[in-house]
């Protein structure tokens, strides 16, 4: 939504959020996110559930790998799963050691 905002509106990416969220009916213009929402649940993937356990036992990680919470939540969830892949370009997870980070060819 973000990338689509600045590209519709000739905005700075770090004045989109904020754009977007004084202008709530522009986000009824934007259609890329909803395409690319749809492309995703054609991939045959599934989608991981967690609970409030989660917030709590991903602490953990946060402090001893310095990950952010969401990197967090997702490093709890591939525990949970027993997942030893992750496909990101984020560069932290490459500081856990046990897993593998694929990353894009950029």
């Amino acid at each position: 939504m973000i990338s689509e905002a600045v590209d519709k509106f000739g905005i700075k990416p770090n004045q989109a959020v904020r754009y977007l969220k004084e202008h709530p009916r522009a986000i009824a213009s934007l259609d890329k996110c909803e395409i690319a929402l749809a492309d995703i649940l054609e991939f045959n993937i599934e989608v991981i559930c967690m609970g409030r356990e989660a917030i709590i036992k991903s602490q953990n990680f946060r402090e001893c790998y310095g990950l952010m919470t969401n990197d967090s939540l997702n490093f709890y969830a591939m525990k949970k799963e027993g997942l030893r892949i992750i496909a990101t370009n984020d560069r932290d997870f490459e500081r856990i050691d046990g897993i593998e980070v694929w990353r894009p060819d950029v």
